[in-house]
């Protein structure tokens, strides 16, 4: 039998790569790597240091600034910042925009699904939320499979995830086309490529894989706060799609 479902591009967690799926996710392609990222960090890092010494090399900003052996870029655990993730966005025509900011708040209010892809960061954890032909998925590198997210359910997690800490990003530009499959395409075949994957239809509850705190590409997923606020997100973003249906079921049973 056919199986008319598209076949989706998704990564499951590995090592310390969350930041690197969750790109990888939006673009429908292994397209990025951690090299891709470090390099990026890194460049940043040198544009920054420059920047700083133009103050002098014995400026009192530019002594505190070496001594903290901070980076704005990567985290301690390796976890990537927006700015890296933008950068690797950038040669791709993709720009990653705060929901929270002036260009993007109303019409994200005003219509969520609108757009083709989000991002979203805990601090901890890098997901993709994709549209793809016509239909959102939860491409989070935790999860088993992509999840199919309808277009209220896309509010309400948005809204919870964000309600919980995850900062909320839409990705805008020009997307490349996905990779296209035949109906009849091969799993087994020579073609077939362990990343590309049926999604799980809407409703089901995901299988969550568990992470490890601290991975390079901030990757926690398997337990702690990070992965409570995700679970209560998650439960609370069902939770309002459930009241949601049983006011339309209700609706339309009245006027039946």
């Amino acid at each position: 039998m056919t199986d008319n479902r598209p076949l989706l591009y998704h990564e499951t967690q590995s090592e310390a790569l969350c930041a690197v799926h969750c790109l990888n996710a939006v673009v429908q392609a292994p397209m990025f790597t951690e090299v891709d990222l470090a390099n990026a960090a890194q460049a940043l890092e040198a544009q920054e240091r420059e920047l700083r010494a133009a103050a002098g090399l014995d400026s009192k900003e530019f002594l505190e600034y070496v001594a903290s052996g901070e980076s704005a870029y990567v985290a301690d655990d390796g976890n990537f910042s927006i700015v890296v993730m933008n950068r690797a966005l950038e040669a791709v025509g993709l720009e990653a925009v705060a929901v929270e900011h002036p260009s993007m708040v109303a019409s994200v209010a005003a219509d969520p699904s609108a757009f083709d892809a989000y991002i979203l960061n805990s601090g901890a954890h890098w997901i993709a939320l994709r549209k793809l032909y016509g239909t959102w998925y939860n491409l989070d590198s935790l999860e088993d499979l992509p999840t199919v997210v309808t277009d209220f359910y896309l509010a309400a997690f948005l809204s919870s995830m964000r309600g919980a800490g995850y900062t909320a990003f839409v990705v805008q530009g020009t997307f490349m086309t996905p990779r296209q499959f035949q109906p009849d395409f091969d799993l087994e075949g020579a073609d077939a490529s362990p990343h590309y994957k049926f999604p799980r239809a809407a409703g089901r509850p995901p299988r969550r894989r568990t992470g490890r705190r601290g991975d390079g590409g901030g990757g926690d997923g398997g337990g702690g706060d990070d992965e409570e606020s995700y679970q209560l997100a998650l439960a609370l973003a069902m939770s309002m799609q459930a009241a949601s249906d049983a006011v339309q079921g209700a609706g339309g049973a009245g006027t039946g």
